[in-house]
């Protein structure tokens, strides 16, 4: 099928016109692992943003004539600086044709309602975007500053979630950060032994009557389940609401996609983590699309960047050979 690269730029050009907030909101949508991140929006690039999230020690005491102040600051905010993002994506229509015609042809579309430029959009370039921000950034990221002229890799970008937990530290884990000590990097055989070790390293307040999320890759919350079934068997009670929860502790297990490969877990309130983004403009393009040499360019840029309210309501293993923070825990991934 023979393409008019010229029309299908103008094409496409008109669907990011028409469907310019459609687009904002999958680029911004949740993946699995921003779903249990609290979103700021209207946050620029360079901006840091510095969370209002705090916490207060004692306040209650007996009454009495004038004024007894009381009550400190327990956890101090975490800042997290704001990270630009773009694509750039240049490409010629004729490599799409066939998979386009293949689309149409499966799922009965009709190609007025489905057109090619629709379809590497919705179809291509999207969930690309999606797949980056949530197997390359969200986590494994570690932002390194642009080279002039030289694109960088998605994970540069920003820094995830796994440096935020060792940034400023030249050993062990971040100022603020809890370490719990002698667990280790997480094992398939043991899993199940070492996160209840953990839990037990919790304060009190915490373990038994503080909702808390534990974060783990999605294998090593598989290694769970096995080694929770061999522990303590199958059974209704144990199979469905309290599958993802350590036992007696409000402690509830979540795998993310975005830590696969990793032998870290961490704890944290449900609502300390924290993605910030510059927030969908109405007046501006999401994307803009140029065609030169038969070779049509769709660039766009955003602003996203992850990071915790407080790290002192963090709880992380250690995953150096010292086990307690005198060696490197940095990840590397391929």
């Amino acid at each position: 099928m023979a393409v008019d690269v010229s029309k299908y730029a103008s094409e496409l050009n008109a669907v990011v016109r028409m469907d310019k907030a459609q687009i904002w909101n999958k680029i911004f949508q949740n993946s699995v692992s921003t779903s249990h991140c609290r979103t700021v929006s209207g946050i620029k690039v360079g901006q840091t943003h510095v969370d209002h999230f705090a916490d207060v020690d004692e306040v209650v005491q007996g009454f009495q004539e004038g004024f007894t102040g009381k009550g400190t600051v327990r956890f101090e905010p975490s800042p997290t600086v704001q990270r630009g993002h773009k694509i750039d994506f240049d490409f010629n229509p004729y490599k799409f044709v066939n998979s386009w015609q293949g689309d149409l042809t499966v799922l009965g579309r009709d190609p007025k309602s489905w057109p090619l430029s629709r379809y590497v959009i919705y179809e291509i370039l999207l969930p690309a975007i999606l797949r980056d921000r949530e197997n390359k950034q969200f986590y494994k990221g570690k932002y390194v500053a642009p080279v002039a002229g030289t694109p960088t890799t998605a994970a540069a970008a920003v820094d995830g979630i796994g440096q935020r937990l060792i940034e400023g530290a030249a050993t062990g884990l971040s100022a603020g950060v809890n370490g719990i000590s002698g667990i280790g990097p997480l094992a398939a055989g043991t899993v199940y032994d070492q996160l209840n070790t953990a839990a037990a390293q919790l304060p009190t307040e915490y373990r038994f009557s503080t909702p808390l999320k534990l974060y783990l890759s999605e294998d090593h919350l598989n290694d769970y389940y096995t080694g929770r079934e061999e522990a303590i068997g199958t059974h209704v009670n144990t199979d469905d609401k309290n599958r993802n929860k350590l036992v007696n502790t409000m402690i509830e297990l979540a795998g993310l996609p975005s830590m696969n490969g990793s032998n870290r877990f961490f704890i944290t309130t449900p609502k300390n983590l924290v993605r910030t983004i510059d927030g969908p403009d109405p007046k501006a393009l999401p994307m803009i699309v140029e065609l030169a040499k038969r070779v049509i360019s769709v660039y766009g840029d955003w602003a996203e960047a992850y990071g915790f309210g407080s790290k002192e309501l963090v709880w992380a293993n250690y995953i150096g050979a010292a086990q307690n923070g005198t060696d490197d825990e940095t990840e590397v991934f391929a």
